[in-house]
């Protein structure tokens, strides 16, 4: 079983460490797999927390993109990453059940939530002690007709920019975010 766990902890790892878009580059893992197959296991949680401190890691990202967590469980599960020393990065997105995969036009029939609740969402995971939070891309500027720059700019005007990351699939994207906000 811990083999098992581990070998899993590394698979998410290595997937991440391409996403990183940090001056300072750090280490983390998505917990998106964690989440959905622990059936809200407190001590499979810790324990995966406790590999990846012991792996190295800095950042633990705490994705919900096929998963709907209550607001409390994600202000727990920021908490519990800061007890295991991790700095906590919630993931957050206007689209639900967005994937790589996923056409515009699947994701425009799903609709998207208003940037209001992302923003309050992200007020709440800065209050509860997350050091950053990631803007998931769908629904923004990947999978999307037109680009939601009308969502970056509601969210750049109403969150610390220096706690924001936006997730930025296309080299396009990443221009847009520098030449908007600078290299930070």
């Amino acid at each position: 079983m811990v083999h098992t766990f581990l070998q899993g902890v590394i698979s998410v790892s290595i997937f991440s460490n391409s996403e990183v878009y940090y001056t300072d580059i750090y280490r983390y893992p998505n917990s998106e797999k964690i989440l959905s197959s622990g059936n809200g296991d407190k001590s499979l949680v810790e324990r995966y927390l406790r590999a990846c401190k012991d792996v190295g890691f800095d950042v633990l990202e705490i994705s919900s993109g096929f998963l709907s967590i209550p607001e409390q469980d994600w202000k727990v599960l920021v908490d519990l990453v800061r007890q295991h020393g991790l700095k906590a990065k919630p993931e957050i997105g206007i689209q639900f059940g967005a994937g790589g995969d996923t056409s515009a036009e699947e994701l425009e029939s799903i609709g998207t939530r208003d940037a209001g609740w992302l923003i309050d969402r992200a007020k709440t995971f800065l209050d509860a002690g997350a050091d950053t939070i990631m803007i998931e891309s769908e629904g923004i500027t990947e999978n999307v007709k037109t680009w939601r720059t009308d969502v970056i700019s509601k969210i750049t005007s109403q969150l610390p920019l220096e706690k924001v990351m936006f997730e930025a699939a296309d080299p396009a994207v990443f221009s847009y975010y520098i030449q908007n906000f600078g290299a930070q």
